[in-house]
């Protein structure tokens, strides 16, 4: 089973300075130590131990326990029961809105939804509680000069160290993915940030990042929790889901298209060619192919998962999406003189979408 296909999928970047202001107090020591770090001593020691010489990456949180040290108070379950005991005594009385985390922490909580999406999995929603978490983690790791998980019970935990931006640390987890074995379905060290990242029964995220004390190897401490958990044992094959393949270009595709986009623009005609054997989508009177492109994805809000059938409303969208097709081939034809369409766009499709009786395991909920 793979994941819906989706319509751009964006990373940004976001500069240490906005790293700093937006995700570190005013005021902190850690915050005057951003550019002091030797930056290849440390890539070289990071990709060493993600290389499996030190520890997994992300081990599965039955297993998760301190080997050294005492064992630290978990602000993450003490903020649960503060806010449990809390509710108790409010009885029914309305309950606040989460926070909504920072504008560097946002680019955090985006960058985790891009990747689900080309995954099946649901977009995370900000968690205020994890994100205290993951404060109280991250700062500890960055003033100590260590780099080891919490062990604290409940959440799932993912850590990054010596990047600039959450781009870069976020990427880092989910480029994991592509040493998964989807057919395996199983826990293994070298993927555990990617399936954390994409754990489709995880609905929660809270993160920060701290700058390390002066000395320190890490430049920047990422922490990110989770709740449920990710990456728990027997779960994997319900849980990580394969992306969608890409569509290939078809040159001839691209030939057929040509054809009856000319054929329309030329007559001041607008329908479907009635061509066996390919699928088509049509467009009229935009301007370009983001434009055209959007129309059609855009239907998908109105497509019923449940009833999983054929909607005219839909049907540019389902076309679009459909895991079965694996080519395409488009072309775009300025209409004559005096036509209403102004630009006809045609794409045509191998195999055809939109088939009867086969919506459900072709058309995926984001």
């Amino acid at each position: 089973m793979g994941g819906r296909r989706s319509l751009t999928q964006a990373v940004t970047g976001l500069d240490v300075s906005q790293l700093t202001s937006a995700a570190i107090p005013a005021g902190s020591a850690n915050s005057e130590q951003q550019q002091q770090q030797q930056q290849r001593e440390l890539r070289q020691w990071y990709y060493q131990y993600y290389q499996g010489q030190d520890q997994p990456q992300n081990q599965p949180h039955q297993q998760q326990q301190q080997q050294q040290g005492q064992q630290q108070a978990d602000p993450y379950q003490q903020q649960q029961q503060q806010q449990q005991q809390q509710g108790q005594q409010q009885g029914a009385a309305a309950q606040p809105l989460p926070a909504a985390p920072s504008s560097a922490s946002s680019d955090a909580l985006s960058l985790h939804n891009q990747y689900r999406a080309a995954h099946h999995a649901a977009p995370l929603s900000w968690s205020s509680s994890l994100e205290s978490s993951a404060q109280s983690w991250a700062s500890q790791l960055a003033s100590g000069c260590q780099f080891s998980h919490s062990g604290w019970t409940g959440l799932g935990e993912n850590l990054a160290a010596g990047y600039n931006t959450w781009a870069d640390a976020a990427f880092a987890w989910y480029d994991e993915i592509r040493q998964y074995n989807y057919a395996a379905a199983s826990f293994n060290g070298a993927t555990g940030h990617a399936t954390q990242m994409l754990w489709l029964a995880t609905t929660e995220v809270g993160c920060a990042v701290v700058a390390s004390a002066p000395g320190c190897w890490q430049r920047n401490v990422f922490v990110c929790h989770y709740t449920p958990p990710g990456n728990v044992m027997g779960q994997f094959a319900q849980n990580v889901l394969a992306p969608t393949a890409p569509l290939s270009w078809s040159s001839s595709l691209e030939s057929s298209a040509q054809s009856w986009a000319s054929q329309l623009a030329s007559g001041c005609q607008f329908s479907h060619s009635g061509w066996t054997g390919l699928g088509e989508n049509l467009a009229a009177g935009y301007n370009t192919w983001a434009d055209a492109a959007f129309a059609w994805y855009d239907e998908i809000r109105q497509y019923n998962y449940a009833a999983a059938s054929f909607n005219g409303a839909t049907g540019h969208a389902t076309q679009m999406l459909w895991l079965a097709t694996t080519e395409v081939g488009c072309a775009v034809v300025a209409s004559a003189p005096g036509c209403w369409q102004r630009n006809v766009f045609v794409c045509h499709y191998t195999p055809p979408g939109s088939v009867m009786g086969q919506f459900a395991q072709n058309v995926l909920a984001p």
